[in-house]
């Protein structure tokens, strides 16, 4: 396939640098999907849409007031709020998946060794979560990033991302990567996830690729 050329449903494709999942031309180059505005229908977006090269390494963004005053700890995943919190995001993913797309963990598969699990507080109260799950001893994977839907917009998410990087960094990674979902809804995360310096990647682990997954990565 050549880059202009329309795809077999009418999808047309441009031409951008790095690790990225798309058609290959010619020449070796990856080819991203794109829609009539610029954006990938897979991938919500390219590269280019956030600013972002797949061959920097982006400081990460400042901290704030906010999230100096929220507290991470490590959880031992046995209280109410945070299996309320959990049961949310499994249920949200439900909304925007199919069952043999959805890749978030429940309760008893985040309890496995190989996974750290955390959630973020301030004042008594949860707002957040996240995970590392340790593929090797030089790559761990981010799961089960979640906002409880009270505290969306306040540096939950950002707070919890900063938290997992530098803990990534502190255990001598050099890759940290992630999934999350190609539907629209997912949008704010992959932004996320962009502005911290991660960009798109084939599946890793033990994914396969799926069109409702996006693949991402960033080097340490």
């Amino acid at each position: 396939m050549h880059a202009g050329q329309p795809h077999p449903r009418g999808i047309g494709y441009r031409r951008i640098a790095g690790p990225c999942v798309g058609a290959l031309a010619d020449d070796g180059q990856v080819l991203m999907p794109l829609d009539d505005y610029g954006f990938s229908p897979r991938f919500g977006c390219p590269n280019d849409r956030f600013g972002v090269s797949p061959q920097l390494s982006l400081p990460l963004p400042s901290r704030d007031e906010a999230d100096v005053s929220m507290e991470v700890r490590i959880d031992d995943l046995h209280g109410p709020e945070i299996a309320a919190l959990l049961q949310e995001h499994l249920d949200d993913m439900k909304r925007h998946s199919p069952p043999q797309s959805i890749h978030a963990l429940d309760l008893e598969k985040l309890r496995r060794p190989e996974i750290t699990f955390w959630t973020v507080w301030q004042d008594g109260e949860l707002l957040g979560c996240g995970a590392i799950k340790q593929l090797d001893e030089t790559h761990g994977e981010i799961k089960s990033m979640r906002t409880s839907h009270r505290h969306r917009r306040k540096g939950v998410a950002a707070r919890m991302l900063r938290h997992i990087l530098d803990e990534a960094t502190r255990r001598g990674y050099r890759r940290l990567s992630l999934e999350t979902g190609s539907p629209s809804a997912f949008m704010p995360a992959r932004e996320l996830y962009a502005r911290f310096g991660f960009s798109y990647c084939g599946p890793f682990g033990d994914y396969a690729d799926d069109p409702y997954s996006v693949f991402m990565t960033r080097e340490l």
